[in-house]
């Protein structure tokens, strides 16, 4: 399991996030015409790091993006939307440790958040958060 993979699964079982995406978490890209309000998942960074001594600990960049279409007929404020969503998502990984077997999640803490718009055909908006996630693998990954 990778770090990105303990992040979607801690973003799926969340509830908070769960009653705005109801599991639409992905990986690294989203499917081709996608139900929004979703949330993506992908790594911007993990360097290698290296020691004498037993099992070190990695820390990682991962980015979590919040879609929300500006077509939606429940909530006609794209941008409300996608803040809910991002604010789930926070509160789900901001300050967190948990454990996805077998990676043991010792930090997680939001570094950046900025709002994006895609004024093309999409008019899709976007919350990116990045978090610097401190963990390691209890067994080989």
């Amino acid at each position: 399991m990778t770090i990105t993979d303990a992040v979607s699964l801690r973003l799926r079982d969340d509830v908070g996030v769960s009653i705005h995406v109801a599991g639409r978490v992905y990986q690294l890209k989203l499917p081709q015409q996608p139900t929004l309000p979703a949330v993506l998942v992908w790594l911007v960074t993990e360097p290698a790091t290296y020691h004498l001594r037993g099992t070190s600990l990695t820390t990682a960049l991962v980015q979590v993006d919040s879609f929300a279409h500006e077509y939606d007929v429940v909530h006609p404020d794209p941008c409300d939307t996608a803040w809910l969503v991002a604010d789930a998502v926070d509160t789900a990984l901001s300050g967190a440790r948990w454990t996805a077997e077998p990676v043991l999640v010792h930090g997680c803490f939001r570094n950046d958040r900025r709002q994006i718009y895609a004024a093309d055909e999409l008019r899709i908006v976007h919350i990116v958060q990045d978090y610097r996630i401190t963990y390691h693998a209890t067994s080989a990954v």
